[in-house]
């Protein structure tokens, strides 16, 4: 892909490319969603008072 303020050439990895990694991710967090949507999405269950 190619940046569009830069200009540069960028490599994006493909969907599994991180599967044999050490990354944990949150349960319920889904790669093919957009992440910053699920990220501050409110969670069920979860406390909302400070």
């Amino acid at each position: 892909m190619r940046d569009a303020r830069t200009g540069a050439t960028v490599t994006v990895k493909g969907f599994g490319a991180l599967k044999d990694s050490d990354l944990e991710l949150g349960k319920g967090i889904d790669l093919l969603k957009p992440i910053a949507e699920q990220a501050f999405a409110p969670r069920r269950g979860e406390r909302t008072d400070p």
